[in-house]
């Protein structure tokens, strides 16, 4: 009989803990507690655009950055991420006539991921993520350029990345963040041109993958019993637009090297 119970209270107390292990689990992996963090700034990068075929353009864009997050410690990641830009490109194409535009970007992305942290004199903190956004692109060539339209290149694409980060003392810290992205379904569509048979033309783009990897610097401090944070990051991205044969005539292959930096203040709650 002592046996018995012994065993069915051995049990009992494996069900507790099991289930508080469960439940603890369970509280920080789908627990919507922050901390949460809102940040908003300026970007502005320098645009190298280089088409197939000999044409080249390059300026500088300038614009702003927002993004929300939540990362907590052992626990589910999420994250949004949106961006504007405007400004010049100059160059010329492959028969040397001079080229001017005015380069709009914008993009909107959400992300989903796990953050692993460990402690070791500083913070060691690493979030791989995978996600999926949205990109609109336009670049309006204007006089003295010898053709003078509208190209807007949109697309959906999937992304995988990572933010790793280290927190030292003063509140400083440093990272190292790297994505992916592919398209999906590009297009591109002319307007605005006064040929007739041109005008509205709708181009399929074949799908490529881009890069993107920034090297953020903070500093975190306190203010009126809230945290905030100063970030500075240095980028560098890689657009890629493949060729693909189409009608009235095909889409070029055209690459971007984007060298830039973006300011962001950040508020946690």
């Amino acid at each position: 009989m002592t046996i018995m119970l012994n065993k069915s209270l051995r049990k009992t107390v494996f069900f507790i803990i099991t289930l508080v292990c469960f439940n603890t689990c369970a509280d920080a992996l789908l627990s919507f507690r922050g901390p949460h963090r809102i940040s908003l700034g300026p970007e502005f990068y320098f645009m190298q655009r280089n088409k197939e075929g000999g044409s080249k353009q390059r300026g500088f864009l300038y614009g702003g950055r927002f993004t929300y997050d939540r990362i907590r410690r052992s626990a589910l990641y999420w994250g949004i991420d949106a961006m504007y830009a405007a400004g010049k490109l100059c160059g010329h194409n492959s028969l040397s006539e001079h080229l001017r535009s005015r380069k709009r970007d914008s993009s909107i992305e959400g992300h989903f991921g796990y953050t692993f942290k460990k402690t070791i004199g500083c913070s060691y903190w690493l979030t791989p993520y995978v996600g999926g956004g949205y990109f609109e692109g336009t670049n309006r060539f204007v006089a003295p350029s010898p053709m003078q339209y509208k190209i807007t290149n949109r697309f959906p694409y999937i992304l995988a990345g990572f933010i790793s980060r280290v927190d030292f003392k003063n509140g400083l810290g440093a990272g190292i963040n790297f994505k992916a992205q592919y398209s999906i379904g590009a297009c591109s569509k002319i307007t605005e041109d006064p040929d007739p048979e041109v005008d509205n033309s709708r181009l399929i783009i074949e799908d490529k993958f881009s890069y993107e990897v920034d090297i953020p610097l903070y500093y975190k401090t306190c203010y009126k019993e809230k945290k905030v944070e100063l970030s500075f990051s240095p980028f560098y991205r890689f657009r890629h637009y493949g060729a693909h044969e189409n009608h009235p005539f095909d889409f070029i292959d055209t690459r971007f090297h984007i060298y830039g930096a973006r300011l962001m203040f950040g508020i946690y709650f």
